[in-house]
């Protein structure tokens, strides 16, 4: 599925990770407008129709209620338009609940992706995510069990990650039966807290080969299930 990605920085976060910068990964400095999203939409018409909507970059489920609907009714139109085909949006396992996944699924989402980033808590707490790997757990089995396709996100390289933790990671991708997952080496922008950590001898950065050679193992894993 081709995807048209909207990004919408720390929109909805009540919080920042160490590792995270919006602004310095996306390059979008400020949340569009309606008005530029569908400057957006009609540049990727131009190529074609049958995309699939993404919101990145935030929490979605995080935003107010109505700020979320009026997001999912404009994407809706495009919908209507024959442009676009699916919504998805990326959150995280704490923002989740029985109760926000009906809003979403009466708003036209299929796809939920949850930003898990390690089902390891020593990882999530050295990342300041301020979560559980049994929160992570339980709100992917609910995106399940409320209908929705489920994404999870994770990211390797973190403070006090490893190799077999990336891989058990994986493997607890398959347990919940993920429908799809993206899978990001940590990046060290200067914004972010991750870059201090590395200033101060506090962390160490993965090289390029070795993020390449463990993405690997998880996509061998992931794909053989």
């Amino acid at each position: 599925m081709k995807i048209i990605p909207v990004f919408l920085p720390y929109a909805g976060c009540k919080r920042r990770c160490v590792f995270c910068d919006q602004i310095s990964a996306t390059g979008v400095k400020r949340i569009p407008t309606l008005e530029e999203l569908d400057s957006l939409v009609r540049e990727y018409e131009k190529t074609g129709k049958g995309y699939e909507l993404a919101f990145y970059g935030g929490t979605f489920t995080g935003l107010p209620e109505d700020k979320q609907k009026e997001y999912l009714k404009w994407a809706q139109k495009w919908i209507n338009e024959g442009v676009v085909e699916s919504i998805r949006i990326s959150t995280r396992p704490d923002e989740i609940d029985e109760e926000k996944l009906l809003f979403l699924k009466d708003n036209c989402v299929k796809i939920v992706e949850i930003g898990v980033q390690s089902f390891f808590d020593d990882v999530l707490e050295a990342s300041k995510r301020e979560y559980t790997a049994e929160d992570a757990l339980k709100a992917c089995h609910l995106v399940k069990k409320m209908g929705l396709v489920l994404g999870v996100h994770l990211m390797i390289g973190l403070p006090k990650d490893s190799r077999a933790k990336d891989i058990v990671s994986a493997l607890k991708c398959v347990e919940v039966r993920s429908d799809l997952v993206r899978i990001h080496p940590a990046l060290v922008f200067k914004g972010a807290e991750l870059f201090r950590m590395m200033e101060k001898g506090l962390y160490t950065p993965m090289d390029l080969e070795e993020a390449l050679d463990i993405t690997s193992d998880m996509v061998i894993i992931l794909e053989g299930h």
